[in-house]
């Protein structure tokens, strides 16, 4: 497996893979922890640490690089609109692929307390890459994209400030409105407030040029991280407050979202020092190899993590939640080092 990982293209951004392949795995574990490990293990600092790690360095740092070479993409306004259809296909598969175990109790009565439509119309985070790949290849491709982009994010920043615990219903159209803000509890990442982040990743590619001249030397490196160690100490228990809580999490606020832009900043600067100094190593080329690779990865392990959930949801302690979340990313990684040449997927 390491040897076909050492094929990783070296036009590539090796960056980008990093950050996507620790997300890939953040994303696991915050799976198992949400849909696994027992409500009464909630209180632990193992199962915060995993909240926080499935917050800010996964989904949003998914979005943030999508939006970011989406701006870099020679892709035309079409073929990005195209491409934005075929993600929100994948969506709707993988809501379905993902149930197929909850479906089959729910068609033969053995759980009647839920709503099918709920699971298949789910507002995962494919939905969100979809709807955003749309709607950013029409400011792309606007007579001036970087007004036009920079508008809508501070747009954005005003409605994330007064959507903060509102609560919505628009009837029959909920299921459809679910996809732009979060009215039910099977909307997790809308368009409002998710959309700020591959925004702000395009944002980020519109500025490429100015942001290839931030390289600070070694002393500077060592006094940011030391500030961004205190960052952390400091906001540990905001942090755990809001990703430990989903509701707040998926309807955050422009104050968490400014909160998870300062975290990600100084987890950047952590992993461009992993990439420098550790990246020929196997362990740091695997998980490049596992971000090339992050849509197939996703899909994989929420089909095996979805459809087994349902079976034992919630009942494991921490120590059967580790094994599992050991034995998943294991039988994630082998499954698509085997499916990779042979699935075409789309990526993120």
């Amino acid at each position: 497996m390491l040897h076909k990982m050492q094929k990783i293209e070296f036009r590539r951004s090796e960056m980008a893979d990093l950050l996507k392949g620790f997300a890939i795995i953040f994303m696991i574990l915050i799976h198992i922890c949400e849909l696994f490990l027992s409500s009464g293990f909630n209180s632990f600092i193992f199962t915060k640490i995993s909240y926080l790690l499935g917050g800010p360095p996964a989904a949003p740092i998914f979005m943030i690089v999508m939006g970011y070479f989406l701006e870099l993409s020679k892709r035309n306004r079409k073929e990005m609109a195209y491409r934005g259809i075929k993600l929100i296909l994948l969506g709707f598969a993988l809501n379905i692929a993902i149930n197929i175990n909850l479906f089959f109790y729910i068609f033969n009565n053995k759980i009647t307390f839920l709503n099918p439509w709920e699971y298949i119309f789910g507002v995962d985070i494919l939905f969100l890459a979809g709807i955003s790949t749309i709607i950013i290849s029409f400011i792309k491709f606007s007579p001036h994209p970087k007004i036009i982009a920079i508008s809508i994010f501070g747009l954005m920043l005003i409605i994330m400030h007064f959507t903060d615990n509102l609560s919505y219903s628009f009837g029959s159209f909920d299921y459809l409105s679910a996809y732009f803000i979060r009215i039910a509890n099977w909307s997790y990442f809308p368009v409002i407030p998710w959309f700020i982040y591959p925004l702000f990743g395009f944002i980020l590619g519109q500025y490429k040029k100015v942001l290839k001249y931030f390289n600070p030397s070694l002393l500077w490196r060592v006094f940011l991280f030391s500030i961004y160690l205190g960052f952390l100490y400091l906001t540990y228990n905001y942090a755990f407050e809001i990703t430990g809580n989903l509701d707040l999490y998926y309807n955050h606020t422009a104050k968490f979202f400014g909160y998870t832009l300062l975290f990600l900043g100084g987890y950047w600067l952590l992993l461009k020092q992993l990439n420098i100094y550790l990246g020929n190593y196997k362990i740091v080329k695997y998980f490049k190899w596992l971000g090339k690779n992050v849509t197939l990865a996703y899909v994989i392990q929420w089909i095996i993590i979805g459809n087994i959930s349902t079976s034992i949801y919630r009942t494991l302690n921490i120590y059967y939640s580790i094994a599992a979340f050991i034995l998943i990313t294991i039988v994630v990684s082998l499954l698509v080092y085997y499916l990779e040449d042979k699935i075409k997927g789309i990526k993120i």
